[in-house]
């Protein structure tokens, strides 16, 4: 009658370890382990016949599967919480670099963000230049400089604008010396808003080689979406940087100068001025 004493304590072993029917801590699954084999080799060689050996084996092991598996599986992680996870680590990794101007701060008409700006005579007319401390957040041309100053204050009516022409004379010399060949490409750290697809497309621009044209089509094509022509028309007329980021040198198909932000003069003068100097 000895051996009856193994499964009365197997019993109570199981019951005080495992209320929940899980493990409550990795000590005690290490215990657990080599109590239950000790136990397990006990009982073995108290039992009489090979049969009874057999079975109370299969018994034992059972128990052990079904109440130490669930305490080894990892659970899968929510998908939607991974990612969220990446898409929080992508934006604190890269906000500052990629997206520059956040839509928060752009909707609340820049409120918060310090602007300086210069306004300068041009080959096209006045010139306005505005940059934050991150980079050119404006490139304007117009008429006058009234003109040019109320777009400015138009787009961000809660920023803290003010006009210094002698911290933004870099800046403006060098997009004067883009305009006479002098400085081909206009390499400027830019801080502005943007969606994906206008990003997109405004980099494409960015590409076109000093002097030449593209269609719109060419571009939506180059984006691997050859039906967005309208779109990508209308991310150039939404372009804040005039000649950084060169939307003038897109056109239709038929070579006819399509649309532009500031002026179909300007933006004719500025192809035959480029093609001239290339």
């Amino acid at each position: 009658m000895s051996w009856l004493v193994f499964p009365a304590g197997l019993a109570l072993w199981f019951f005080l370890l495992f209320p929940d029917g899980r493990l409550q801590s990795p000590r005690w699954r290490r215990f657990a382990w080599f109590a239950t084999g000790v136990l397990a080799l006990g009982f073995v060689r108290l039992s009489e016949t090979g049969d009874l050996r057999k079975s109370i084996l299969d018994d034992v092991v059972g128990e052990i599967v079904r109440q130490l598996v669930p305490c080894l599986q990892i659970p899968e992680p929510d998908p939607s919480a991974v990612r969220l996870q990446r898409v929080r680590h992508f934006v604190d990794e890269h906000a500052p670099q990629e997206l520059g101007m956040t839509p928060a701060t752009y909707s609340r008409g820049g409120r918060g963000t310090n602007i300086t700006y210069t306004i300068v005579a041009s080959p096209l007319g006045q010139l306005l230049v505005a940059v934050t401390e991150r980079g050119v957040c404006a490139v304007r041309m117009g008429d006058t400089d009234a003109d040019v100053e109320k777009d400015l204050r138009a787009e961000f009516p809660a920023a803290t604008i003010q006009r210094d022409d002698a911290a933004l004379r870099e800046p403006v010399k060098k997009i004067l010396n883009h305009l006479t060949n002098k400085e081909p490409q206009l390499a400027l750290p830019l801080d502005i808003r943007s969606t994906a697809f206008q990003r997109q497309v405004w980099e494409q621009l960015r590409a076109i080689p000093y002097g030449s044209t593209v269609s719109y089509g060419e571009v939506a094509k180059a984006l691997g979406k050859p039906g967005a022509v309208r779109a990508v028309g209308r991310a150039c007329a939404t372009n804040p940087v005039a000649l950084v980021i060169p939307c003038h040198r897109v056109v239709r198909e038929d070579q006819s100068l399509g649309g532009y932000r500031w002026g179909l003069e300007r933006k004719q003068k500025l192809i035959d001025r480029e093609r001239k100097n290339n």
